[in-house]
């Protein structure tokens, strides 16, 4: 009589409690994955992705001061 493949067996030495405690933890693990609360898989590239935009909000940030800058044109002394 042939038995029909199960996947891989998982044997715990601590008894039942412990079986119960793995898959408690599997599950949880797979819930917070699947909720989008865990880490992302690609974390360097959206690290890498925050960093570059950091950097272009630094530039347009220095843009916009040139650009107040030449709209203030030079200061005219008051006149009295």
């Amino acid at each position: 009589m042939a038995t029909a493949d199960r996947g891989p067996v998982i044997r715990l030495q601590g008894g039942p409690n412990d079986k119960w405690q793995y898959y408690e933890q599997d599950f949880l693990e797979c819930i917070f994955r699947d909720s989008g609360l865990g880490a992302p898989d690609d974390i360097h590239s959206l690290q890498q992705a925050l960093i570059d935009r950091e950097q272009q909000l630094l530039e347009l940030r220095r843009q916009l001061e040139e650009r107040d800058d030449e709209l203030a044109g030079p200061e005219r002394p008051m006149v009295s």
